[in-house]
């Protein structure tokens, strides 16, 4: 492996790999990225849990930075609720979104965690790269149409 940090595109793919080798119906519902400190750079996130939809359940792939290897795929017999599953490829990476949000000037502070998820609900039509930023709510970034919404708490 190369010393170049992956891009997330990337560590999905390796991570969707992971799950379809043990449960090949394996289908995406959200990636959950977290980091200790609060952060400005998608980088910093240090840890990352995929949730997947499998014909047993619900299937959990999780990593740790450095990101060269993934925890082995875990199997929950319980369905997941909550979310739609997101169809892969992605036409945008984390760092498209996290640039977004800077450029439009909707949010340029730290943020404490970054979620990748569809979520159930009215007005949801696409996948959101969604940036958990404390106080301040969160920020959605919409995968397909590019737009930038500001949820409070």
């Amino acid at each position: 492996m190369s010393n170049a940090e992956p891009e997330f595109l990337d560590l999905l793919d390796k991570a969707v790999r992971a799950a379809r080798e043990q449960y090949p119906d394996a289908e995406l519902y959200e990636a959950n990225g977290t980091s200790e400190e609060p952060t400005s750079d998608w980088k910093d996130v240090g840890t990352w849990r995929f949730v997947f939809r499998a014909e047993e359940g619900t299937v959990f792939v999780k990593t740790v930075k450095p990101w060269d290897d993934l925890d082995e795929p875990e199997l929950n017999r319980e369905p997941w609720v909550g979310d739609v599953i997101i169809p892969l490829p992605l036409p945008m990476d984390i760092a498209e979104a996290d640039q977004l949000l800077k450029d439009k000037g909707h949010y340029v502070g730290p943020y404490k965690a970054v979620t990748l998820r569809w979520p159930l609900g009215p007005g949801r039509h696409e996948p959101y790269y969604i940036f958990e930023t404390g106080r301040r709510g969160w920020y959605f970034v919409g995968v397909y149409d590019q737009t930038v919404e500001r949820v409070s708490r």
